[in-house]
């Protein structure tokens, strides 16, 4: 997400400073700054949109979270009922 947020608001631009590619910029920004400097640079580039922008990101970043903690959930449920249904036979066939 971080990545598509530089890359689409190009903040590689924000740093005048730095002389190497967008590409570099970009693997590095993403992994070192996190989110509040990033919109920092985003409000910096963008001024007034700044706000929405951030509120839709940080809408995506729920929705993205939200649908790999609900993937997590669903796997662990599924062992979890094979766990019970499995012993659930195991008792029926034991009291025969």
């Amino acid at each position: 997400m971080r990545v598509r947020l530089i890359e689409h608001y190009r903040l590689w631009e924000t740093a005048p400073e730095y002389a190497g590619t967008p590409q570099a910029w970009t693997r590095f920004a993403a992994w070192l700054l996190d989110t509040d400097q990033l919109m920092e640079r985003v409000r910096m580039r963008e001024g007034a949109l700044a706000e929405q922008i951030e509120i839709d990101y940080r809408r995506d970043m729920l929705l993205v979270c939200g649908k790999i903690i609900g993937a997590y959930l669903l796997a662990w449920l599924t062992a979890l009922a094979l766990l019970f249904g499995a012993a659930r036979v195991y008792r029926r066939r034991a009291r025969r």
